[in-house]
């Protein structure tokens, strides 16, 4: 039994962390909740969007390092690999993804606050029995707010550039120049390590990229649409209901 079961994460826009720089590799598995703010979860593969209320399972073994450009609170669960079938998923290279019920934000809440005074060993295991015995309904299906990066590393500093001018008309030209690599390379390695032709995974990234941007009350829906390299605010919400299935507006924050 650990002495603690979960810690609060802090992180702040205007002085990144050291989370933020460096590969953490996951001892155990756990729950990532975002608590306020929103979160990027990035792995070697991918990077995770995870707006407030959300959760990502991650399996013990798993790399990965955490920023935000909000200042942003996390809740990170140590669980046992042997209390819930659906701790299996943790096993796959990748985390899993879902909104969060009340109920399981309200309860890891609660043994974030233990991290000061701890209750005694018999509370703690009660609490991650029941907990555990919980997780498989509370588990929603698997939620598309991961964006693949790619293997290789001309692929990687190509999207990685896109992914810092959003804002701006980018496209297959643009990444394989920062990848010094031709347009075909870029586009035969977009097929074969992401599964996705350019243009769509450029798509993908603007509307997850505009789940952190939500977050900001002032900036309207428009704005949040510009910045994220669309003309107008329709041609934005069509894009993001597609893909998330509901509105930008529905994806604001209600607290």
């Amino acid at each position: 039994m650990r002495a603690e079961i979960a810690t609060l994460h802090h992180l702040s826009a205007a002085a990144p962390g050291e989370s933020e720089r460096r590969w953490t590799t996951a001892a155990d598995n756990f729950l990532l909740l975002t608590d306020a703010g929103a979160l990027r979860l990035d792995t070697p593969a991918e990077r995770c969007f995870l707006p407030a209320d959300h959760v990502a399972c991650v399996g013990a073994g798993q790399r990965y390092r955490l920023s935000s450009s909000l200042d942003s609170r996390a809740i990170a669960l140590v669980l046992p690999g042997d209390r819930s079938a659906r701790l299996h998923a943790l096993d796959r290279d990748q985390p899993l993804l879902f909104a969060a019920p009340p109920v399981m934000r309200e309860l890891m809440r609660e043994a974030a606050s233990w991290t000061e005074r701890p209750p005694e060993a018999e509370v703690q295991q009660a609490f991650l029995v029941t907990f555990c015995g919980l997780l498989d309904r509370w588990c929603g299906p698997p939620l598309p707010l991961d964006l693949p990066i790619g293997q290789s590393v001309d692929l990687r500093r190509g999207l990685l550039h896109l992914l810092d001018r959003l804002e701006r008309p980018v496209g297959l030209a643009d990444a394989a120049r920062a990848a010094s690599v031709s347009d075909r390379t870029i586009q035969r390695r977009c097929r074969t390590e992401l599964g996705l032709a350019l243009s769509a995974w450029l798509t993908r990234a603007r509307v997850l990229s505009a789940l952190e941007l939500l977050h900001q009350p002032d900036l309207s829906v428009g704005e949040v649409a510009l910045r994220c390299g669309y003309q107008s605010a329709a041609a934005f919400t069509r894009a993001f209901s597609q893909h998330l299935g509901s509105t930008p507006s529905a994806w604001r924050p209600r607290r």
